[in-house]
């Protein structure tokens, strides 16, 4: 069969849903994934078929936000503003995918790849996947991914039942927030005007949610159509080989702390820059950091930390001591995945929930949010991660459990069984 994947924003949100493309074709489908032209080589390097929607909303996210020092906008002027961008884009994106997908038996969608495929495979009448890497399913057995507090287990069914209102006023404003875009999405198809909260209510296909249910296992409560799959990687080719400067710093000496968190509103790179050299320093650590679009200042750097601009993660973090990163989906799934204790910074969507399950878990220290970041904070966070051995006996347990777990396997034979009984 053929079955185009839609998947919008960053890298991030791109390369789980390669892997999955690489996993359909190795069950015998057609692949072609259609994202933004940055990502054309990514895709095409894995031998699938590639599309361009064109844009790249996940970059205009990270602008809008870079744009912006602390406490100059309000989250919900942020989200506002984010919103306003992907609307203006949604039309010409629709579009490319419906004239993309004139062969396609079936789609796959990424979060917010849902807001164009659902209205194309309304008007196709094709089966449509929905694939996340965070949970959006309502449940009692933790809060959304909003900055909401979790209440204390020991309040029992108190504590589920503010997780299930969480969840409905959560959801409420998740639809609200993609009012227009999905209006904007089925008006470029000719379609009447729908929520996109009865949109998802009328889903049969089944849901696939990329994480280890090691990690977070799934809840009890869910409808049968969820499946937490576990990670879907795509792990680096084995031909990749790594600079001849980085091997000589990581044989130099112990092994470093990764510290990733790209820029942030109001810190110039030279402010980063120094923020992360005193951090490492106090906490007694080597380091490894990485610098995106120039978010962290090369000059003056001490010996003992090492600026890289990309690097695989799958090969950098099994040799590190921990990671330190704004706790979005991927580089989490990384970092524990290698066994690695993580330190989250979180700022924006699903960082603080991934952040806050990873200290549960006795996986890393209590996350910071980034108003509260400060040489100080940080070095003690960096300090336990890199030598509390309970924090790396966990980590440990959990990696191990991880590369275990074969979720693009998981992923693809649920699909394969739903089109065969389709058939």
């Amino acid at each position: 069969m053929q079955i185009a994947i839609i998947t919008v924003g960053s890298r991030g949100d791109v390369q789980p849903y390669v892997a999955l493309g690489k996993g359909l074709r190795s069950a015998g489908h057609s692949v072609q994934v259609l994202s933004h032209p940055p990502f054309e080589g990514l895709v095409r390097d894995e031998g699938l078929d590639f599309a361009s929607l064109g844009g790249h909303p996940g970059a205009l996210v990270d602008s809008h936000f870079q744009r912006s020092a602390p406490g100059e906008l309000t989250r919900r002027e942020q989200r506002g503003g984010m919103m306003e961008e992907l609307t203006a884009e949604m039309q010409e994106m629709t579009e490319r995918s419906w004239q993309a997908t004139q062969d396609a038996d079936a789609l796959l969608l990424s979060t917010f790849g849902i807001l164009i495929g659902m209205p194309i495979a309304d008007k196709r009448r094709i089966p449509a996947f929905a694939a996340y890497l965070q949970p959006i399913v309502g449940t009692a057995e933790f809060p959304p991914l909003a900055f909401v507090p979790q209440l204390p287990p020991r309040l029992g069914a108190l504590g589920r039942h503010y997780n299930r209102l969480a969840w409905k006023v959560m959801s409420f404003g998740f639809s609200q927030m993609m009012s227009k875009p999905v209006a904007k999405a089925r008006q470029a198809l000719n379609l009447p005007v729908e929520s996109f909260g009865n949109l998802m209510r009328r889903l049969e296909t089944p849901i696939l949610f990329g994480w280890s249910p090691s990690f977070l296992a799934q809840p009890k409560d869910w409808p049968p159509n969820c499946q937490v799959t576990g990670y879907w990687f795509l792990d680096t080719s084995k031909d990749w080989q790594p600079p001849r400067a980085l091997l000589d710093f990581l044989g130099a000496g112990a092994p470093p702390v990764y510290v990733g968190f790209g820029s942030m509103p109001g810190l110039s790179p030279r402010e980063m820059t120094d923020l992360i050299v005193a951090s490492l320093r106090r906490a007694g650590q080597r380091g490894i950091v990485l610098a995106e679009a120039g978010t962290v200042s090369r000059e003056r750097l001490p010996g003992d930390v090492f600026v890289v601009d990309s690097i695989p993660h799958d090969w950098l973090f099994p040799r590190g001591a921990a990671v330190v990163h704004h706790g979005g989906a991927g580089t989490t799934a990384a970092g524990l995945r290698a066994g690695r204790p993580t330190v989250v910074i979180p700022l924006i969507a699903d960082q603080p929930f991934w952040g806050n399950r990873v200290y549960e878990r006795g996986l890393g220290p209590r996350p910071i949010p980034q108003k509260r970041l400060s040489p100080e904070t940080l070095a003690v966070a960096i300090g336990r991660a890199a030598t509390d051995p309970g924090m790396r006996a966990a980590a440990d347990a959990l990696g191990a459990k991880i590369r275990e777990e074969d979720g693009v396997g998981a992923a693809i034979e649920i699909v394969s069984r739903y089109l065969r009984s389709a058939r």
